[in-house]
């Protein structure tokens, strides 16, 4: 067992370090070929244009990777934003078959079908850049990808907690650094899901950052170049920056958890790839639950894990039954994919029941569109 965990472990490590060696051969030849793209290619993309976009004062770009089809689960988020007041477009990173596009139509949601070229970066570039097309001149900004799937929860506040921050640039969630190096050690806003006010569309930082942004089809230098330095840029340009979700707020949650939660949050956890969290955790779970000490322990070791790992994804039993996180991500990421499958597990016995939509108990949002839909495929361009 532990040969094959090493293996694993392994085999991940030598492909991330392939993602990061083909960054330099991407890095040199991305801005020739965005050159290329923007002149002769994007001009001829697809697009959809709803009624009363264009004079929109909400509007969400919301990604969608669609190469094999469009997951049904992201028919719900586009519910979600419209009924929180925002015009969608979709960013379809694969094109959409003639069903998928009349389905989207018939919502009311706008459309640009582009290749999968740039990951979510790309796609975010692109519907600025329609936008810009159609002299939309909204007041609020939402930019979100198909990576999580939301809303998980029936009565989920998220969107207007983001707009209720008090800031100009507001994630989902602000990963922070726990020992900051230097003063500009920002942490990461998470690109997934991110609103932007007014102030934030004007200023000369995010106009800078998206006037210079270059796609790749390197992931190693999307992260870099657009998650980690769209962060960077917003918080060296003045803006008030931050997120619903922190590790802060996280570990104010769990100060507040009885005993008996903390076993079910450490039973069920997430230690991928950490032999020394699943030691400890192993060791807490074999005592007895008893009075303050061990509940002292549980607290500290939860607080360990989460200084090392990310805590949206390590307990995701606090995670969505206390913290009431509303999405879950869908990646394909060894600890994204084994916090999905806690999640499902806590749900299935009952651990997770609290405000649960009905299409996370039926299995709904495993589902793609190939379920209902024709998916006989398009060309992105005009001809």
């Amino acid at each position: 067992m532990g040969v094959s965990l090493t293996s694993q472990k392994v085999w991940r490590e030598l492909k991330v370090l392939g993602e990061r060696l083909l960054y330099i051969p991407f890095h040199a030849v991305a801005p020739v070929a965005q050159r290329m793209y923007d002149r002769w290619y994007f001009p001829r993309l697809k697009q959809h244009i709803a009624t009363q976009f264009e004079t929109a004062e909400k509007i969400a770009i919301f990604l969608c990777y669609t190469v094999k089809s469009v997951p049904v689960r992201a028919f719900a988020t586009v519910d979600r934003l419209r009924r929180s007041g925002f015009e969608v477009l979709v960013v379809a990173n694969g094109g959409l078959s003639s069903l998928e596009l009349k389905r989207f139509n018939e919502l009311g949601v706008s459309s640009l079908r582009r290749p999968n070229w740039g990951y979510d970066f790309g796609g975010y570039r692109d519907g600025l850049r329609l936008l810009s097309v159609l002299n939309c001149s909204p007041s609020e900004l939402i930019l979100m990808n198909d990576s999580i799937e939301y809303p998980v929860l029936s009565k989920d506040q998220l969107i207007e907690a983001m707009r209720n921050h008090g800031s100009d640039f507001v994630g989902a969630v602000h990963a922070k650094p726990v020992n900051p190096n230097g003063n500009e050690d920002y942490g990461v806003i998470f690109s997934f899901l991110l609103w932007a006010s007014s102030s934030t569309l004007r200023s000369p930082a995010w106009q800078d950052f998206w006037a210079r942004y270059v796609m790749t089809g390197s992931k190693y230098a999307t992260v870099r170049r657009g998650e980690r330095a769209l962060t960077r840029a917003m918080m060296r340009g003045g803006l008030r920056c931050g997120g619903v979700y922190t590790r802060d707020a996280f570990l104010r949650v769990v100060d507040g958890l009885p005993a008996d939660e903390l076993r079910v949050a450490i039973e069920h956890g997430v230690y991928v790839d950490d032999e020394i969290f699943l030691r400890r955790a192993s060791q807490l779970l074999a005592q007895p639950v008893e009075g303050d000490e061990w509940r002292g322990r549980a607290v500290n070791f939860i607080q360990d894990v989460v200084a090392k790992r990310n805590f949206l994804y390590s307990f995701p039993y606090i995670t969505h039954g206390a913290l009431d996180v509303p999405f879950v991500k869908r990646s394909g990421a060894t600890m994204q994919v084994a916090a999905y499958q806690s999640f499902l597990w806590l749900v299935k016995n009952g651990y997770l029941l609290k405000g649960l939509l009905d299409s996370v108990h039926d299995g709904d949002s495993e589902r793609s569109s190939t379920d209902v839909l024709d998916l006989k495929r398009r060309p992105f361009l005009c001809k």
